[in-house]
């Protein structure tokens, strides 16, 4: 991906960029008790993007959690049928709070849940930060939602949902938090900047003016982000806001209402090219997810391309009626190891936790880069997997 592509999904500048993987690695301290999956591992920045910046506030009584497992105007009618009322609500000095609906794939273990929140002080301006989800204690991984880190909360009722993974404990008893902070000052969006130290210029600036600095649609962000802190520690240290709830509410999720819908890969598996080969280990899908893991052997061993770009290669699974299929999406890399016939053999492993329909078929393609990271696609190899 390109530094103007970083640009245009990060923010405008690139210290909207670095705020982003702060607040990234953030996120990613306080769930520990995450699998890790190989030696390296890709996020994919779609992904990431999502679950820093949120989206747009949408009406309550729209879609639900099926707004995460749909794309357009088209419904995700195979997730629809896992969908499940929730009960939990909370009512505080600040806000209310009701769980709407969920949804669980036991093959996949992505779940997803929604919620409306109202404003009880029309004149407040109120802050909302999702602080995560437990099962049985333990951290869920959060892949992708709405709403789910930091908005301003508006006077009528806000509907959000978010989507993600259960920790692998085998509980289905959840808890989601959030912390909402009262703005104590006016916001003001900081002006575009080019260098580390002018952003941080900037952000002084404003504050001294009394107003709060904020990027993009009313997201605070502060000069030097402690990552010993959570994101409302943070806020909370700059004297420019208050805490005005915190809480947690307790929901279960029923399962076994997808089961029907995972299909597994059962074709031909080995796929010999002229200069490498594709061996298909797992390969499978459901309403909300799918998973690939596939070999990669070569003559020689690839070589990691450093600079936090990782290993030349990776296989892409792509509807060939041009679909745009699935969202958020993540892959990792095991390490090449030498085979018995001299040859090197690496590791590709794939996980979609959001899928938007199920293809009958995907095309299976390899795509390598070079030492300047220009990709090559090898469409002339491609692979039609029949589900």
């Amino acid at each position: 991906m390109k530094e103007t592509d970083l640009k245009r999904a990060f923010g405008s500048t690139p210290e909207c960029m670095e705020q982003c993987v702060v607040r990234a690695l953030r996120l990613a301290d306080r769930r520990e008790n995450q699998v890790k999956h190989s030696v390296t591992k890709l996020i994919l920045v779609t992904a990431l993007i999502v679950v820093l910046l949120g989206a747009a506030a949408f009406a309550a009584g729209e879609l639900g959690v099926l707004q995460l497992l749909s794309i357009g105007q088209e419904i995700n009618e195979d997730a629809a049928a896992g969908v499940q009322a929730v009960e939990g609500e909370y009512s505080g000095n600040a806000v209310r709070m009701t769980l709407n609906d969920a949804l669980y794939d036991d093959n996949m273990g992505t779940f997803a849940i929604s919620w409306v929140m109202e404003n009880l002080h029309d004149d407040e301006n109120l802050y909302v930060l999702f602080d995560g989800v437990t099962f049985g204690g333990a951290w869920a991984e959060i892949g992708n939602g709405r709403n789910q880190t930091e908005f301003l909360l508006p006077a009528d009722e806000t509907m959000g949902s978010m989507l993600g993974k259960l920790p692998g404990n085998d509980s289905t008893d959840g808890e989601i938090r959030f912390a909402i902070l009262r703005a104590l000052a006016p916001m003001e969006r900081i002006a575009e900047t080019e260098t580390l130290e002018a952003y941080r210029s900037e952000i002084a600036r404003v504050q001294e003016k009394g107003s709060i600095p904020c990027e993009g649609d009313g997201v605070p962000v502060v000069a030097e982000y402690d990552l010993d802190k959570t994101p409302a520690e943070n806020l909370l240290a700059t004297g420019q806001f208050e805490m005005a709830d915190q809480f947690s509410v307790s929901f279960t999720l029923q399962t076994g209402l997808l089961d029907d819908t995972y299909r597994a890969y059962e074709g031909e598996k080995q796929f010999v090219f002229d200069d490498y080969e594709l061996r298909i280990r797992e390969a499978y899908m459901t309403a909300t997810g799918a998973y690939f893991e596939v070999e990669y052997i070569t003559p020689e061993a690839p070589v990691d391309m450093g600079k936090g770009m990782g290993w030349p290669w990776k296989v892409r699974f792509t509807d060939p009626d041009g679909g745009f299929w699935f969202g958020n999406a993540g892959g990792s890399y095991e390490d090449p190891v030498p085979t018995e016939d001299g040859r090197y053999m690496s590791v590709y492993a794939f996980e979609v936790v959001q899928v938007f329909y199920q293809p009958e078929k995907l095309q299976m393609t390899l795509v390598t880069y070079d030492e300047t990271f220009n990709s090559t696609v090898h469409e002339e190899d491609a692979v039609l997997l029949h589900f």
